[in-house]
C-alpha cells in the first residue's frame, strides 16, 4: 500500500516559488535602510517556503504558524538552518514587542481574519512587534484587479515522491 501523502507536501508541490516575494522583501527592505542583518516575522509561514530564501539573504527568521501539519514541514524544510525558528501561533496570539525590522503576511493570511475587529487586532499586533523604524508588509486581496484578471483554474499536475499527482479545481 502506497503512503500517504500529507497536505503540507501537497500544498508546496503546487505551490509557486517565492522569488519574487523574496526580491520586492529585500528591496522594501533596502529601501527604509533596514541594514543587513534583517529580523524577520513571517506570520502564517505555512509549510515554511519562504524561509530558506530569507535566510540567504543573511536574516534571521521567525516563523509563525497555527496549523500543526504545516509547522511541522516548516521545521524539517529549516531544521538544518541556522538564523530560522518555526514557532506555534496566529494572528490572534501574536504576543511579541518590538522585536523585528520586517512584519510580513502574505499569501492571503488576512483572508483568514473574517471580522473587522479580527483584522484590526491582528494588524496592531503586527505593528506592535515591531522595531520602531521597522516595516509591516502585508498581502491583501485586490478585488478589482481579481475580476480584470481572472480565468477559471485549470488542472495542474506535479510529480511528488516519485507520483505524480493532480490538483483538480472543484
Amino acid at each position: 500500500m502506497a503512503s500517504q501523502l500529507d497536505e503540507a507536501a501537497l500544498y508546496s508541490a503546487f505551490d509557486t516559488p517565492p522569488d519574487a516575494i523574496v526580491a520586492f522583501l529585500s528591496h522594501i527592505a533596502q529601501s527604509a535602510s533596514l541594514g543587513p542583518r534583517v529580523r524577520v516575522l513571517d506570520m502564517g509561514c505555512g509549510p515554511g517556503r519562504m524561509l530558506p530564501s530569507l535566510v540567504r539573504l543573511g536574516w534571521t527568521v521567525h516563523g509563525v504558524e497555527p496549523d500543526p501539519g504545516y509547522r511541522a514541514f516548516a521545521q524539517k524544510r529549516t531544521l538544518e538552518m541556522p538564523g530560522v525558528t518555526v514557532g506555534a501561533g496566529s494572528l490572534q496570539s501574536l504576543e511579541m514587542e518590538g522585536c523585528f525590522e520586517l512584519a510580513i503576511a502574505v499569501n492571503s493570511v488576512f483572508n483568514h481574519l473574517l471580522r473587522p475587529t479580527d483584522r484590526e487586532d491582528a494588524l496592531h499586533r503586527m505593528y506592535r512587534s515591531l522595531v520602531p523604524t521597522g516595516q509591516l508588509v502585508l498581502d491583501l486581496a485586490n478585488f478589482p484587479w481579481i475580476l480584470d484578471h481572472f480565468a477559471p483554474p485549470q488542472p495542474r499536475t506535479a510529480d511528488l515522491d516519485g507520483r505524480t499527482v493532480t490538483l483538480t479545481p472543484p
